[in-house]
């Protein structure tokens, strides 16, 4: 994970009149928003804020977070089928409640994934409809082994009763 540019927190401290300790609050206030890295939560605070970002960012940094702060909406509730067919509808940005994730590790990757998924989403389906696919079966991935390391005693009644050319897929995380 990279770090917050120190000059940049000194220019946000001195902009906003905060100590670092709360500084640090809103940057990661930002994260919960954003789904973002703090280094570049951080950068998007700055930008909110009138700081000129283009020295902390590289033009990656800057597509990540033009993804992440365009067209927010969250996920709707409902069927799979529901949300499936609403998401690859909407252009706007997927944001998923991952406090459920106990992994402070599995809930970085998440994100990144989320965020990469945005970025990707940004620049039209029609171009990037492969890697879509992929970043939504890594994410789909992590969330079912989440899941199923949440509660491996139903992981294993499933298994049981699953059919013997299903079981290899169960094994894993158990």
């Amino acid at each position: 994970m990279a770090r917050i540019n120190q000059a940049l927190l000194r220019k946000l401290e001195q902009k906003l009149g905060i100590r670092k300790t709360r500084l640090y609050k809103m940057i990661e206030q930002k994260v919960a928003e954003t789904h973002l890295d703090r280094h570049l939560a951080a950068i998007v605070l700055a930008s909110e804020n009138g700081i000129g970002i283009a020295k902390y960012a590289t033009s990656d940094e800057l597509a990540m977070i033009r993804g992440a702060t365009s067209r927010r909406s969250s996920i709707p509730t409902g069927n799979v089928q529901t949300v499936v067919r609403t998401v690859v509808k909407s252009a706007d940005l997927i944001v998923l409640d991952l406090s459920f994730v106990s992994s402070k590790e599995l809930r970085g990757i998440l994100q990144r994934d989320i965020a990469e998924l945005n970025t990707a989403r940004s620049q039209g389906l029609d171009k990037t409809a492969k890697i879509c696919m992929v970043l939504c079966g890594s994410i789909a991935e992590a969330l079912l082994l989440e899941r199923l390391q949440q509660n491996q005693p139903a992981a294993l009644r499933l298994r049981l009763h699953c059919p013997r050319n299903q079981v290899q897929i169960l094994k894993i995380g158990i």
